[in-house]
């Protein structure tokens, strides 16, 4: 059966539509769903999508695809979780497709460093070092092999603080899934923080690990690009931009840090790397291992996620109590910010502090709501600062313990409790009268 002679194709502009195009017959084998084109557009050639082929048109006068650039520049999964991604961030499909190639459409399909990539020969297995496991470790270990072995979405918690052996699970977990014939995508918030995890993976897996972040050069992008599609690598570590690393036997995606928001796409396309994990993890049918000392509150209650383990430090350390407080008052009555924040777990975490130089921290569940006002006070010789909300409400006294003046001398912040009037009058003396 012949292709359908028409093609969807989606253009990198801030457009939410799609534009029809006839496909030559020269064209019609190549031009399948996720290919690079070349088409007219408003007079002149652009590069675009194909996502997908269609039987008819319902425009009369269609012109004609000028050339496929690239067959194989986005897999069906990689177009299935773009599409996903446009519609869950309402983002223009072309966009999503776009930011998916390492320095966008712009000379991707004749990169040299892709050419280079594919000149290269197989790559030197390195044998993987040999450490004790904690029971923790084993325990979590056992719960990604059941997972591997149900072949089935499964995400997975890796609670632990830090020192407590996150990173060698994730090691093992990526030796397990190589074992199976599989590869592993590593994401870590930011370049600085994920160099120790970095420079750990080279040294289990030497050549077959790629990097992917934005300090790389293009060409450096582009070949670990290459090389991860073709299967020459094993894993695969980066930032947020790594979600889209076309890995063709993926079958565990690691996450760590989960909670930072470093995650978070702000610039051109918005998006959350973590939640386009999740999300590709599911899609995909694989694991997903999320590890955080401190999780996410939509991860740690999330009724799907599992937790593996609850680790606690190699070295002598210990996890602090959190404990949760309505500010309204005991019964849940009243307006926020009438009453101090949280007045038992306050009157607690004071009281635990006294003996020791210790601080304790009381957070808003909701800092953009309406809130009360907080006074924060970081131990017997720290300074007092106070920080007001929008209306001039009560003060609450918290310990911040990143709050020290230089020297150890007291400060005050301005209380600002004047209104709008009082402020306009400071500004204009002549009004006072």
């Amino acid at each position: 059966m012949s292709p359908a002679p028409f093609a969807q194709v989606a253009f990198p502009l801030p457009l939410h539509q799609t534009f029809i195009y006839r496909v030559p017959r020269n064209c019609s084998e190549h031009a399948r769903p996720g290919a690079q084109v070349q088409a007219p557009f408003r007079g002149r050639p652009r590069r675009g999508f194909v996502v997908e082929r269609v039987a008819a048109s319902t425009v009369e006068d269609v012109h004609d695809l000028t050339a496929v650039l690239d067959e194989h520049a986005v897999t069906p999964h990689l177009l299935a979780l773009a599409r996903w991604v446009a519609e869950y961030y309402l983002a223009p499909l072309g966009e999503v497709l776009s930011a998916m190639l390492p320095g966008g459409l712009e000379g991707f399909a004749g990169s040299r460093a892709r050419r280079r990539a594919a000149e290269d020969p197989v790559l030197r297995l390195p044998i993987p070092e040999r450490l004790t496991l904690t029971a923790e470790q084993r325990a979590a270990l056992e719960a990604i092999d059941e997972a591997f072995a149900r072949r089935a979405f499964a995400p997975l918690l890796v609670h632990g603080v830090t020192a407590s052996g996150k990173t060698e699970i994730y090691l093992r977990a990526a030796h397990h899934a190589r074992d199976r014939g599989g590869q592993s995508l590593v994401l870590v918030p930011e370049v600085a923080l994920g160099e120790q995890v970095i420079e750990t993976f080279r040294r289990r897996f030497g050549g077959r690990i790629g990097i992917l972040h934005s300090y790389l050069t293009i060409g450096e992008r582009r070949r670990t690009w290459e090389l991860a599609r073709r299967g020459a690598l094993d894993v695969v570590v980066g930032a947020r931009s790594a979600v889209f690393a076309p890995l063709p036997r993926l079958a565990l995606i690691v996450v760590d840090e989960e909670h930072e928001p470093a995650y978070k796409q702000s610039e051109q396309l918005h998006y959350h790397g973590r939640d386009t994990a999740v999300r590709r993890a599911h899609l995909l049918g694989i694991p997903i291992v999320l590890g955080s000392a401190t999780p996410s509150l939509e991860i740690a209650r999330q009724r799907g996620a599992r937790q593996v383990s609850r680790g606690t430090a190699l070295e002598a350390c210990r996890s602090p109590s959190v404990a949760a407080g309505d500010a309204r008052g005991p019964q849940g009555r009243g307006r926020l910010g009438r009453a101090p924040i949280a007045c038992p777990p306050r009157r607690h975490a004071r009281a635990a502090r006294a003996p020791r130089a210790d601080a304790a921290l009381l957070e808003p569940a909701r800092p953009l709501a309406p809130h009360a006002m907080s006074r924060v006070r970081v131990g017997a010789r720290m300074p007092a600062v106070r920080h007001h909300a929008h209306a001039p409400h009560r003060a609450a006294r918290v310990a911040l313990p990143l709050l020290r003046s230089p020297g150890g001398v007291p400060c005050r912040m301005p209380a600002l409790r004047r209104g709008a009037a009082a402020f306009r009058r400071r500004r204009n003396p002549a009004r006072r009268a």
